[in-house]
């Protein structure tokens, strides 16, 4: 997977978001994201950070991982929009998805665990 940008994932965000909101389908904000006319994303990324955000909204398990900024952007993002506990069920599908990884003997994602820790410290555990 190349490096997604900044304007790619932030992209995915808005497309993710409108998926969840039942505003628009996941086929179309995938075939938008990586159409050459819309974001130009390669397909399977667009699909890949599509899901992760779907997930992080219902604390779901996403299997392929996202860049650190894109997740961090995600979280921040969630957080803004829909507070605390949103966050907490945003952190529910990255502590799957770091579970889900670590045992799949490819080693651990160490600044994706950062990361949660972060927020974790910062943002859910302080009130």
């Amino acid at each position: 997977m190349s490096n997604i940008t900044e304007k790619e994932y932030s992209a995915c965000y808005e497309h993710g978001k409108l998926v969840f909101e039942g505003k628009e389908s996941e086929i179309e904000a995938v075939r938008f994201l990586s159409n050459p006319t819309g974001v130009g994303m390669n397909k399977n990324s667009a699909k890949y950070y599509v899901t992760a955000y779907l997930k992080m909204r219902c604390g779901g398990l996403y299997k392929k991982t996202i860049n650190n900024d894109a997740t961090g952007y995600y979280l921040t993002r969630i957080y803004a929009e829909n507070g605390k506990d949103g966050l907490r069920i945003a952190l529910i599908a990255l502590k799957r998805h770091l579970d889900f990884y670590s045992k799949q003997g490819k080693g651990d994602l160490v600044l994706l665990q950062n990361i949660y820790d972060c927020f974790i410290e910062e943002i859910v555990n302080k009130e």
